[in-house]
């Protein structure tokens, strides 16, 4: 929750283009936290996705002259947070490489709060240092002093992992920040966002974006903000309404759509691991790695893949199984996940490939039990195999299949005023009942992973029809995985590190690389 403060007045001024604002994504690779970088070309700007902890950044510029920084972009939140030049552990090696903001060298910066922002996470890291305000520029897009207001943090604490110093910037809701009890204190508002800005501006016509966050093997996406790309996905692009996540100041805080139905298919055909009356709030979460489930489907995807201690074989990640996920009732559309997705080495360096007893490369798998009240969280590997429209102003977000190969240089349609989604095929009504909003605690025993575990494993077998799968061994790049190690979670939901796992497989601990937990 993010604490910090302000007077609005959005004057966020840019170039008029052509209705949207397109980003490219690609991911990076790093070995601890999380996330993400640009061209100026046509408002295109990349972000960067992290392997370690996939995690997609962008660049903007602070101050005058323009200082480059490399921000986490999350749907999960909505504060802008930076870290000050001042922090001493961004001298070493691995921490804050987004960069770091030097306010006395801006001429334009503005202290609004000394000591107004406190911004603390799930996994218990915490950023802590002032509020201010500066002139700010994101794809191309000039925010002018006063029209967003910055956490500059020039203290980093440690929770479960260590804080490794990258910033964020939140394009989910605004009742979701920070600074919205002070804002609505002085002028009765709420406060703005980086995408309420290029809507204050007439860059874009609705608070409203695409995301594709791409596949593993193609290593890039895009947002658009403002539009929709029509090759980015297949088959059936269908609206829902967000659930409901009341707080005091607005009923949508969390951009959560109805998740009704979890299946499997393998070699023996398709079953569901669902009720038929199953449905929960499921958060749609770049900000996030894994993909948090009810403690029943967690459960029978690690015993059904041959999951033990949150590891199987890489080589798995060959077999010809996907996970499909319902959303919206029987009318509502499904995003098919292969089993690949959900895997990803425990060491970025493939000449320290962790690996079973018997000599097996080990693989993270991206899927944990939910605990306590956080809910359900569809992270990037989940998203990875969609397509996904999120719309701010009308309480809704679209979801379709991402394309196995989209059109370079696709054509874009703008995203205009009122309701109406571009390419939709359908709006569903669906919404839950507000008893399956609550989320239910989980015994302790329903983890698929624990943070104590010592000995050595070997692996265990899937119980799904998987095939016939190559066994890898160290060196060995695993079909299908990316080079990337340990993953983040969302919540109380608790992820083993890297280190407990080489533990468990019986091996020396190359290198800390710990899970974020970021909404």
């Amino acid at each position: 929750m993010r604490l910090s403060v302000l007077l609005l007045s959005f004057i966020g001024v840019a170039v008029a283009r052509d209705g949207f604002i397109k980003l490219d994504l690609h991911t990076n690779s790093r070995t601890r936290l999380r996330k993400r970088q640009t061209n100026t070309e046509d408002l295109d700007q990349q972000l960067v996705g992290d392997p370690s902890r996939t995690f997609y950044w962008l660049n903007i510029t602070v101050g005058t002259p323009p200082q480059a920084i490399a921000l986490d972009i999350d749907t999960g939140s909505s504060d802008l947070v930076v870290i000050s030049s001042s922090v001493k552990a961004c001298s070493d090696a691995g921490m804050c490489r987004g960069g770091a903001f030097d306010s006395a060298k801006s001429s334009t910066y503005q202290l609004i709060l000394q000591n107004g922002s406190d911004v603390a996470y799930g996994d218990g890291t915490e950023f802590i240092g002032d509020l201010f305000t500066d002139v700010m520029s994101v794809g191309g897009i000039d925010i002018k002093k006063g029209a967003l207001f910055a956490g500059l943090t020039n203290g980093l604490i440690n929770g479960s992992i260590t804080n490794d110093g990258i910033g964020t910037i939140g394009i989910g809701y605004r009742a979701l920040s920070g600074i919205t009890p002070l804002t609505e204190q002085a002028n009765g508002t709420l406060p703005p966002t980086v995408v309420s800005a290029m809507v204050e501006s007439g860059d874009i016509a609705r608070e409203a974006y695409s995301l594709i966050l791409g596949s593993q093997e193609a290593n890039s996406g895009n947002v658009i903000f403002g539009g929709i790309d029509g090759s980015a996905y297949s088959g059936d692009l269908v609206a829902l309404p967000v659930q409901p996540s009341p707080n005091e100041y607005a009923n949508y805080t969390a951009l959560q759509a109805a998740l009704t139905g979890i299946s499997v298919t393998d070699l023996d055909g398709t079953r569901l691991l669902t009720d038929e009356d199953f449905g929960v709030a499921a958060l749609l979460d770049s900000g996030t790695t894994v993909t948090v489930l009810p403690a029943s489907v967690a459960v029978a995807l690690n015993r059904g893949f041959g999951v033990v201690e949150g590891v199987l074989p890489c080589s798995r990640a060959q077999a010809n199984a996907t996970i499909t996920y319902h959303f919206g009732g029987p009318e509502g559309p499904s995003v098919k996940v292969p089993l690949s997705s959900l895997m990803d080495p425990l060491s970025s360096d493939a000449s320290s490939q962790n690996t079973f007893s018997n000599g097996e490369n080990a693989c993270n798998f991206n899927v944990e039990a939910e605990h306590g009240s956080n809910g359900v969280v569809l992270g990037d590997s989940f998203m990875r195999s969609g397509y996904f429209v999120y719309d701010l102003e009308n309480n809704q977000v679209a979801i379709a299949q991402a394309a196995a190969s989209p059109a370079s240089g696709g054509s874009i349609t703008p995203i205009p005023s009122g309701t109406e989604i571009p390419g939709c095929s359908s709006t569903n009504t669906f919404m839950l009942p507000a008893s399956n909003l609550a989320s239910v605690p989980v015994p302790s025993d329903a983890s698929a992973s624990t943070e104590s575990v010592s000995g050595s494993l070997l692996p265990a077998t899937a119980t799904f029809d998987l095939g016939a799968v190559t066994t890898q061994t160290v060196n060995q790049t695993p079909s299908g995985a990316t080079a990337s190690s340990s993953s983040s979670s969302t919540g109380a939901a608790t992820k083993q590190t890297a280190v407990a796992k080489q533990a468990a497989l019986g091996l020396a601990a190359v290198a800390v690389v710990g899970s974020v937990i970021y909404m």
